[in-house]
């Protein structure tokens, strides 16, 4: 749901064998309620659902898991069976990503494709925001994907089918048949991919302003949008980096203490470093991590004042 206002529907539910009573849905920002019959209606957020079934006209819906999971069928919905289905789903893709801390644009819609992720092709919902795009099958066998802009490699457009192949780190992924939006939509996944770029390059070079250029663009290569990366992969940009983030005492003084719990020299370590919001690289969040004994890994943010170390 991309609004405030709330979207009435109404029709008949019935739990699957039973007997279907008339039914009003309503479908708000953040959840949806549902009134059979004249029982007090009962609330749900997206998040609690599982499976959302089209057969013909009639949708299943089964809430929560386990022994407690509920099951309804919504049918004599007529056009407003699209609409339910809908916004079910659409409410369940924003919950899924703003419950893992994604901030999505009220008027960004979500939008129906034809994706190919390697696992065939199929009918998906496709949601951009500013860390990356969004990827929901409406096959609820296959799982949802969170693409990140900042690992987006290649991307192909071929116009005259349609069809745009983005490399990524976790896999190709496939959208087919696009029509005249291929363009629009190749832009897009090519502007968050190049967006992530220019910012770290960008807190990079402000934070090891003096380092070689062939430097700055290897750790750049690696330190990819909150990604940690430890000494081996950073080369000889580690030593420059961890001079340059625990420039204040007390965050020098916390990191020693825990490499040394960690085992001096040997203890893993790492650095990671994002924009505060993407396209703003002069607010950078760099952090720390240190593995500790006990299969734990402590976190500090060091490029702010003194906040708690986490484990």
């Amino acid at each position: 749901m991309t609004s405030s206002d709330p979207m009435v529907l109404r029709g008949e539910a019935r739990a699957p064998g039973g007997t279907a009573a008339s039914t009003t849905v309503t479908l708000g920002p953040v959840g949806f309620s549902v009134a059979v019959g004249g029982a007090a209606p009962w609330q749900a957020a997206y998040r609690d659902i599982a499976t959302i079934v089209v057969d013909e006209d009639a949708a299943l819906v089964q809430l929560g898991a386990g022994d407690g999971a509920e099951r309804w069928v919504f049918e004599r919905f007529g056009t407003g069976l699209g609409n339910l289905v809908r916004g079910l789903r659409d409410g369940r893709l924003r919950q899924w990503l703003t419950d893992g801390l994604v901030e999505i644009a009220d008027d960004e819609p979500v939008q129906s494709i034809e994706l190919d992720d390697g696992s065939g092709a199929g009918s998906a919902q496709l949601l951009y925001h500013g860390r990356g795009v969004a990827l929901a099958p409406l096959d609820e066998r296959r799982p949802r994907r969170r693409v990140r802009r900042a690992d987006i490699g290649t991307v192909t457009a071929t116009a005259a089918k349609g069809n745009l192949r983005i490399e990524t780190t976790g896999g190709v992924v496939e959208i087919l048949r696009l029509g005249q939006t291929t363009m629009s939509h190749a832009a897009r996944w090519t502007a968050l991919r190049d967006g992530a770029t220019a910012d770290v390059s960008a807190i990079v070079t402000g934070v090891v302003p003096d380092a070689p250029f062939e430097v700055r663009r290897a750790i750049a290569s690696v330190l990819r949008e909150g990604r940690p990366a430890d000494a081996a992969a950073l080369g000889d940009g580690w030593d420059a980096l961890e001079r340059a983030v625990l420039t204040e005492p007390t965050f020098a003084e916390s990191y020693r203490a825990l490499v040394s719990m960690a085992g001096g020299t040997s203890a893993r370590r790492w650095l990671a470093m994002a924009p505060e919001d993407p396209g703003a690289p002069e607010r950078p969040r760099i952090w720390f991590l240190v593995g500790l004994p006990g299969n734990l890994v402590a976190l500090e943010l060091v490029s702010e004042g003194a906040h708690a170390t986490y484990l």
